[in-house]
């Protein structure tokens, strides 16, 4: 757990399992730094497997000088970091081509930020938000509900709660969808 790893395709991952551990404060799913020439590297195809808590920094994709895009942070069912700050580049301004990809219910991290998409898959209607935050920024997000959960009676009037935040929301969602 906590390997950074290429696979065939060129893409980095990072997992952050229940034993992840590293001396760094920051870390990310693709990294890219300025050469010794001075060329700006850019960091693309990131991707970020959250399954436990890390006191820290996550980036899915982090660029000194360069460019992020078709980075990805993954939370999967019922993930509790709440230490942890989740954002989708270290860009103060424009999008950051980065999406969070919650799944299930029951999430919970410390804040997100910087995210150009937010989906949500395998939602259940239930008390548990499917994210919990002490703090989110959602500055030119999208969010999208592409899937519910399986196995369970829904009617007219049913609801879920897709983000919860201890804190104030900053901005709003710019565009909300169901699925693809």
């Amino acid at each position: 757990d906590g390997t950074p790893t290429i696979n065939n395709n060129g893409d980095a991952s990072l997992t952050i399992g229940k034993d992840f551990s590293t001396n760094a404060r920051v870390v990310a799913g693709a990294y890219a730094v300025a050469s010794t020439e001075g060329t700006q590297n850019d960091a693309t195809g990131g991707k970020v497997y959250i399954e436990g808590d890390y006191d820290g920094t996550v980036y899915a994709g982090f660029s000194d000088g360069g460019t992020t895009s078709g980075n990805t942070a993954y939370i999967i069912g019922g993930v509790n970091a709440g230490k942890l700050e989740l954002l989708g580049d270290n860009k103060d301004s424009g999008t950051s081509g980065a999406t969070l990809a919650v799944t299930g219910n029951g999430n919970t991290l410390q804040s997100i930020k910087r995210f150009d998409t937010i989906t949500f898959d395998d939602v259940a209607f239930s008390n548990n938000a499917a994210l919990s935050v002490t703090s989110a920024d959602l500055t030119g997000t999208s969010l999208t509900v592409n899937s519910l959960a399986g196995g369970q009676q829904y009617k007219l009037g049913d609801s879920v709660n897709l983000l919860s935040s201890a804190n104030k929301i900053e901005e709003t969602a710019e565009n909300i969808s169901t699925g693809p």
